[in-house]
């Protein structure tokens, strides 16, 4: 019992390995939201901007699929989104109006030869009238 009180009362933190694999550990997962970071708020910006097409007037007030694409286009060159194309863009027309869709994958690079890849699927529907 005299050594287990005597062990306790010499043991006052973290070993230097304990701190380099707190450190390590800390550090990879900043990494990984610091390589996140960019690609969510780009992803902020599309969906705004698609949400923005909804309420907005001048789209709603006609001129089909094209108009759509076109304010659509304007808005994400605005906001500076460099991860959707026009291929990424999908506008369909139904009973109420359209579906915009933009669907696209973005893939940056992590640590030496491991990437990371994120799918972003979003739909909005815009009225006709």
């Amino acid at each position: 019992m005299k050594q287990l009180r005597a062990m306790k009362g010499r043991q006052e933190g973290l070993t230097m390995i304990s701190w380099v694999i707190l450190i390590a550990v800390i550090g990879f997962f900043a990494l990984f939201i610091i390589k996140l970071f960019p690609i969510y708020m780009e992803h902020f910006d599309i969906k705004s901007s698609l949400h923005s097409l909804a309420t907005d007037a001048d789209v709603r007030g006609g001129g089909g699929a094209a108009s759509i694409r076109e304010h659509l286009d304007k808005r994400l060159e605005i906001n500076d989104v460099s991860d959707v194309t026009d291929d990424n863009i999908t506008i369909t027309q139904d009973d109420t109006g359209y579906q915009v869709n933009v669907t696209y994958e973005v893939k940056t690079s992590f640590i030496y030869n491991i990437s990371l890849v994120v799918h972003f699927d979003d739909t909005v529907e815009v009225p006709a009238r």
